[in-house]
């Protein structure tokens, strides 16, 4: 196990992908950012903006954000708006961690099927982890 030895954190994390949605897919993984040893990531900001190409009645976009914590994978849902009928998108504070060495994924899931773009964005802190010393207990970190 590892613990927080600085407060405040190490050092801002800024992130940004483009995601293609092709026709074909009704969900679309994507690695978002690999956390670099010794540290752990904690975002604080999540934003998120899906156009389709054509127009589409139907256009329902969820965004979800995968992070592993303590060797646990859970998937986070943002909650996304349709701004029009092909738009969706949100912008969402949050409190998300991932372990080192972990690679943090997004998920976007949607009902329109015409080809697409996504872009989604992250921003948070690293914080520089320590070995925990052999003898001590979870509950005393």
């Amino acid at each position: 196990m590892a613990k927080s030895i600085q407060s405040p954190a190490y050092g801002p994390v800024h992130v940004g992908r483009i995601v293609a949605l092709p026709t074909s897919r009704l969900s679309t993984p994507a690695e978002l950012y690999t956390v670099p040893a010794g540290m752990r990531l904690v975002i604080e900001y999540v934003s998120f903006a899906c156009t389709a190409k054509v127009h589409d009645d139907h256009a329902v976009v969820r965004l979800r954000i995968g992070s592993t914590l303590r060797g646990e994978s859970v998937w986070h849902d943002v909650n996304t708006l349709s701004g029009s009928n092909d738009w969706s998108g949100a912008s969402q504070l949050v409190r998300i961690y991932a372990d080192p060495q972990t690679v943090v994924h997004a998920l976007v899931d949607r009902v329109f099927r015409p080809p697409s773009t996504a872009r989604i964005s992250f921003s948070g802190q690293l914080e520089r982890l320590s070995p925990v010393r052999p003898g001590r207990k979870l509950s005393q970190l």
